[in-house]
């Protein structure tokens, strides 16, 4: 039998994109050039292992904190 590991965690991250004009930058709506992410303070708030079968949402194996 084989078993994945679901980790569901939290995490803090800055996303960096490059525009060419500030009016471009302050708008929501626009999407710039991809340029990196930082991801920073990483929390695991479980772990789930369950047979590799089953839908990931459904019944677990077991579950630890």
């Amino acid at each position: 039998m084989k078993v994945v590991r679901l980790k569901k965690c939290e995490c803090f991250f800055t996303y960096v994109e490059e525009f060419d004009t500030a009016e471009h930058a302050i708008d929501p709506d626009k999407t710039g050039l991809f340029m990196k992410v930082k991801i920073r303070s990483i929390r695991v708030n479980s772990i789930s292992i369950r047979q590799k079968e089953d839908n990931y949402d459904s019944k677990r194996v077991q579950k630890g904190n």
